[in-house]
């Protein structure tokens, strides 16, 4: 597989260049290392100090790279070598340096989050040096984007380098408030709908776990309950988990924005995740120069 890692020489960066190395097989395994200058906010000193680590650590894990630097916005010089090669994933390190730049501006792993057509991995802390192979949990809720990121993750690195937990959630039903104030919500139904709930739940786990065998890997399975972004936080703090492994159903921006996202929720929070959209074929479009006065705002970056 090819690898797009992007740095910026921050430490966010460096962890999710430490938790590559330590992912990825050298016989599966090619990186481009991309730094993107921002001629109004990116200090060359730091990119070039990110770029010398990245090809040492590369050199020293014996994985494959060629390194491409570029000048223009981060987001936009991202998408475009995206677009234009075969790259099967993202690496990135978390972006975020202020609260008001979350709310503002959003930042570069946020936007590509949503907006990357290959599945991203985010990190914000290295993963632990006690480890000695990665702990990896993922994420079943029998959809295909979670299908994609079980494969993605295979793609990248080796059984003998992971040790996997799978874990799959039985929701907390939504009821929504009664219109009549003597309404109410029969025990039954709601004993009925957790009995449904978890009969899928369980199912999903057995698909994945099966998935993951025919990968190679040798995973323990677990059932969770609640708010799924919560238990899968919760249960990867249990485990000391480096990595947890999602996929994201693809709401709309008023509903991550009014409820969040599982992916979302754990992306912010967890030390690093690999997030994927189910698989979808692009129409091939012509790439063009972005136009100079490109939104700062992250979510409104589009090729003209």
């Amino acid at each position: 597989m090819e690898i797009l890692f992007a740095t910026d020489g921050r430490p966010p960066a460096n962890a999710a260049l430490e938790l590559l190395t330590r992912l990825a097989d050298p016989t599966h395994v090619r990186v481009t290392v991309l730094s993107a200058e921002d001629p109004v906010a990116a200090p060359g000193r730091l990119l070039d100090e990110g770029v010398a680590e990245a090809e040492r650590a590369l050199r020293d894990a014996g994985v494959g790279f060629h390194t491409l630097r570029m000048t223009g916005d981060p987001v936009v010089c991202i998408e475009k070598v995206l677009a234009e090669g075969d790259h099967g994933s993202l690496v990135l390190g978390a972006g975020n340096h202020s609260w008001l730049d979350r709310l503002a501006f959003g930042s570069v792993s946020t936007h590509m989050l949503h907006a990357a057509h290959v599945p991203v991995i985010v990190a914000h802390r290295s993963p632990d040096p006690s480890h000695q192979r990665l702990r990896v949990l993922v994420g079943a809720d029998g959809s295909g984007s979670a299908a994609h990121a079980m494969d993605t993750l295979a793609s990248i690195t080796a059984p003998d380098r992971v040790d996997v937990q799978v874990r799959s959630v039985v929701p907390t039903p939504e009821l929504g408030f009664p219109v009549h104030p003597g309404a109410y919500v029969p025990a039954t139904y709601i004993e009925d709908l957790m009995a449904a709930e978890g009969v899928e739940a369980k199912r999903h786990l057995h698909e994945a776990l099966d998935r993951c065998h025919a990968m190679g890997f040798s995973p323990h399975g677990s059932l969770g309950s609640g708010w799924p972004g919560n238990d899968l936080l919760h249960f990867g703090d249990e485990k000391a988990a480096d990595l947890i492994v999602v996929g994201a159903r693809g709401l709309g921006v008023v509903a991550r924005m009014a409820m969040g996202s599982v992916s979302g929720h754990v992306a912010r929070h967890a030390p690093a995740t690999l997030v994927a959209h189910a698989p979808v074929h692009l129409a091939d479009r012509e790439i063009v120069e972005p136009d100079a006065r490109v939104s700062r705002n992250r979510y409104a970056v589009r090729w003209r």
